[in-house]
């Protein structure tokens, strides 16, 4: 995770047989999944729709020639029941319990650990599959977001290697700020719940934010504003800086290129909000709510579901990746791991 508290794991593009054991969802269901309503503020990070004049930075085409190398060499995938994260949103009246902080004691640590002594996590949740154990608990009535990284529980409950709490979250700017800025579950500090694809947006048809990337390889030390620090592991100025924001060129007609449903709505994201690359992963991915830990029905495999029956990186091989753009960045260097 680029912090001495938290060693870096390889977040895994994790591949699911098409045919599921657990009942595929109907997408006219969906909807009643999850309300599409959005945290941060309206001119954060993630919320504020990109100009079409947005200067673009003077390496931005060694980036996307690096990204479609790693695209080649890794292939793509979209995380959802594995290495993604599933959001569990609770009322007011949720009762809470302590979450212990399994790190050291320094500042940071120690802040972090009195933010998690009342979190109101609900008793049937759990975190995602894969080694991350991501999870995040979401209160919109006290305006709070907790995010964990290597959430487990023991006999004597909750513990969590690392994570987040992010208070007064409709007016954030969509990253951790001081005076903890390296708090979060992912690589950079970057919220999980920020460019995350969400059930009910794709009910509804439509994504209304930027979106979260994972890259086999991004730049070491140095990263990118809005991410706060990097696990990245290449030492070189031509490797995309964790941080970095793509998006497809705003002249491209989206309509002219056939793609499925749910490729659609992520290309019409990442061209009107952008992608934000936000963690190493074992390929080219992008992250959808995990609904399996939230024990819910799967909206996405199986053959009513938005991936139609297929592998999702078949889907993305029609989004145009040879389209991007990566915008002006400002680098920050370095994060000493």
């Amino acid at each position: 995770r680029g912090s001495r508290s938290c060693p870096k794991t390889g977040h895994r593009s994790t591949r699911r047989p098409v045919a599921s054991s657990r009942k595929a969802h109907p997408r006219h269901l969906a909807a009643k999944l999850n309300a599409v309503v959005r945290p941060f503020a309206p001119n954060s990070v993630w919320n504020e729709p990109l100009a079409a004049n947005a200067p673009l930075d003077p390496r931005s085409s060694t980036y996307v020639s690096d990204l479609l190398s790693q695209i080649a060499f890794a292939g793509t995938w979209l995380n959802t029941y594995a290495y993604s994260t599933p959001v569990f949103t609770v009322p007011a009246t949720q009762p809470t319990v302590t979450v212990k902080l399994d790190a050291g004691f320094s500042t940071a640590m120690q802040s972090l650990a009195q933010t998690w002594a009342t979190v109101p996590i609900p008793p049937n949740a759990k975190p995602a599959s894969g080694t991350d154990a991501q999870m995040v608990i979401w209160q919109p009535a006290t305006d709070t977001i907790w995010e964990f990284w290597e959430m487990h529980r023991k006999g004597d409950g909750w513990h969590a290697a690392w994570g987040g709490t992010l208070y007064h979250a409709s007016t954030n700017p969509g990253y951790y700020t001081a005076p903890e800025p390296t708090w979060g579950a992912s690589a950079t500090s970057l919220p999980l719940l920020g460019g995350l694809i969400r059930v009910g947006e794709l009910a509804a048809g439509h994504i209304d934010h930027a979106l979260s990337i994972g890259i086999p390889q991004a730049q070491a030390e140095s990263f990118a504003w809005p991410a706060q620090r990097t696990d990245g592991s290449v030492y070189s100025t031509a490797a995309i800086p964790e941080g970095q924001r793509f998006r497809l060129d705003p002249r491209l007609n989206l309509n002219t290129i056939p793609m499925a449903p749910i490729i659609r709505m992520i290309a019409v994201a990442a061209q009107k909000y952008g992608i934000i690359v936000r963690d190493q992963a074992g390929a080219v991915t992008f992250y959808a709510e995990d609904t399996d830990a939230e024990g819910l029905p799967d909206p996405y495999y199986g053959p009513h579901g938005y991936f139609e029956g297929q592998y999702v990186n078949n889907l993305l091989a029609s989004f145009p990746w040879s389209h991007l753009q990566a915008l002006k960045d400002n680098l920050s260097c370095c994060w000493q791991k």
